[in-house]
């Protein structure tokens, strides 16, 4: 089982954690290039499903303040959030009890991640933590897909912090090498506040909404 306490700084995995690219979620585009994405997903046959939907309905650009990292060895692929509170979310008290697998978190301040191995743009991973380390996870919409992934929470000042460990065995048949790249998406969603997203686009609906993770 992988060291994960959720801190980033602990004695086991501060120097790693130093290692990785920090990224920058960003506010959803403006209105007139959700728009353009949406008329050229029209023209493929693609129809206006989930996030541009959603933010054709909202004009406001709030930056929400998301930062991920990731990290991999021969066993798991890691990842690691800090996500800063909305004051016009609310927050439920953090309790010891059990946590439920593949409970509904559209309500609750959350982070999704796709991942598509073999970038065939079809087929992906969807992996969900929300703000008290909760999870949901399912390939290409079944549920039953369950990783046995572990999900470390707690709080730094006004974020709350997630880092989770993925088996590598859980996502690809073949362990990432060097130059491996998969597709990747990650957005961050606070109902009724706003949206961020680390691909351009801000959009898990199209092709375009993917970057690439590149293994190294």
């Amino acid at each position: 089982m992988p060291f994960l306490d959720g801190k980033f700084d602990g004695e086991q995995d501060r120097d790693l954690w130093y290692t990785s690219k920090l990224y920058d979620l960003t506010p959803n585009p403006p209105r007139d290039r959700l728009a353009e994405i949406l008329k050229m997903s029209l023209k493929r046959g693609i129809g206006p499903t989930g996030l541009i939907r959603e933010n054709l309905n909202r004009s406001r650009s709030i930056p929400l303040g998301t930062q991920a990292m990731f990290l991999y060895d021969d066993r798991y692929l890691y990842v690691g959030l800090r996500s800063k509170k909305h004051t016009g979310f609310v927050y439920d008290p953090i309790t010891d009890a059990p946590r439920s697998r593949d409970s509904d978190l559209s309500a609750q301040d959350r982070v999704e991640i796709l991942i598509d191995v073999d970038r065939d743009y079809g087929v992906c991973r969807n992996l969900t933590v929300d703000y008290r380390g909760w999870v949901n996870d399912a390939c290409w919409g079944d549920s039953g897909w369950n990783p046995n992934w572990f999900v470390a929470r707690t709080e730094d000042g006004d974020s709350w912090l997630i880092e989770a460990a993925i088996p590598l065995e859980s996502l690809a048949l073949r362990k990432p090498g060097p130059d491996t790249a998969w597709g990747f998406a990650i957005r961050r969603i606070v109902p009724g506040i706003g949206t961020e997203c680390w691909n351009a686009e801000n959009s898990f609906d199209l092709e375009e909404a993917f970057g690439l993770m590149l293994f190294q």
